[in-house]
């Protein structure tokens, strides 16, 4: 699937503004400020309901204006899509004039996966965007995992409102408790076994494409409900364990890292990650996706991003940068 155009209306910098795209490589250039980055966030905005910059929608609309609109047409098997994208205090999203009510098949049929530096998935310095990319990929494997995750919260925020209350009901803490237990074994059983995918992807990855990159792997730590522990939590007022707790760790020359001072190894380490998970996804959905590469070529050498550049080609690929040094023969766009 592609991107033809995109139409942006009052979306962040921009106030009004047309773009047309092909079907490779699309690369976003302009001086810092002209609303390069702004551009692919309105582009995965449309496609998957959501920035992946920004959760409040509001945040989102250009100074003195109260809404903001972005409409695309998209191209799938052979099949024209129109998309219409509107939030006006509330987000109203349309597929060919017909209003979308199941916002997850709607994401589903739309992929995009993005690298950005302000999102850097499971390299991430924030233990919950690292959960969140991760959750990404199991709601293609299982889009229940979605469902799941919802009433997890749901769940999660009923059990921290009772632990504000004076004398909470304890059969009824106990019986919330062993609900959330479940739902969190699901969630963490799917989070275990996409992971491991993962790992095996970076294996054939590494040893295959980015033959230059460092040889590393992801590992989970699991926050396991215990049920016997509710006793515990009524005492010290506080949720002890759970999905929303796991964390997720690098393993490389046999340590564990949370994070990584060196911003160019972090940053292959990113990359190599995000395109073992697009090989999952398009194996699950038989598709090529929209691919995200959000100020690509800074801190990268020239041997690692024509790797990149190489194992990309197949998707369409949209790139924001000051200066295109390596994609001079992909479609430019020039911002002002």
């Amino acid at each position: 699937m592609y991107l033809d155009s995109i139409k942006i209306v009052n979306f962040r910098n921009h106030r009004k503004l047309d773009l047309y795209f092909a079907k490779g490589f699309n690369y976003i250039t302009g001086n810092n400020g002209t609303g390069k980055t702004s551009v692919v966030e309105a582009v995965h905005t449309i496609l998957n309901g959501k920035s992946f910059r920004q959760n409040q929608f509001q945040k989102l609309v250009n100074f003195n204006q109260v809404s903001f609109y972005l409409q695309a047409y998209l191209s799938k098997d052979d099949f024209n899509y129109k998309l219409s994208f509107n939030y006006d205090k509330n987000v109203t999203i349309y597929e060919n004039g017909k209003r979308i009510n199941n916002l997850s098949s709607y994401i589903y049929n739309n992929p995009v996966l993005v690298y950005s530096p302000e999102n850097e998935g499971l390299l991430s310095d924030n233990q919950e965007n690292k959960r969140r990319f991760l959750d990404k990929i199991c709601f293609y494997y299982s889009t229940e995992h979605l469902v799941v995750l919802k009433d997890y919260s749901k769940l999660l925020k009923i059990k921290k409102n009772m632990l504000n209350f004076n004398n909470p009901d304890t059969l009824y803490f106990q019986s919330v408790t062993e609900e959330l237990k479940k739902l969190s074994d699901k969630i963490q059983n799917n989070r275990i076994f996409i992971l491991e995918l993962l790992n095996n992807k970076l294996d054939y990855i590494k040893h295959d494409i980015f033959k230059n990159i460092e040889d590393f792997r992801f590992i989970i730590q699991n926050s396991k409900i215990e049920n016997s522990e509710y006793k515990e939590e009524l005492k010290r007022r506080k949720i002890l364990r759970g999905a929303h707790l796991d964390k997720i760790y690098v393993e490389y020359c046999d340590r564990k890292y949370e994070s990584f001072a060196s911003f160019g190894q972090k940053k292959s380490f990113s990359l190599a990650s995000l395109a073992s998970a697009v090989l999952i996804v398009e194996e699950i959905l038989k598709n090529d996706i929209i691919v995200v590469l959000d100020d690509l070529e800074v801190g990268l050498d020239e041997n690692r991003i024509n790797a990149f550049r190489e194992f990309f080609n197949k998707n369409q690929v949209f790139i924001t940068g000051v200066k295109n040094n390596f994609f001079t023969d992909g479609h430019i766009i020039h911002l002002q």
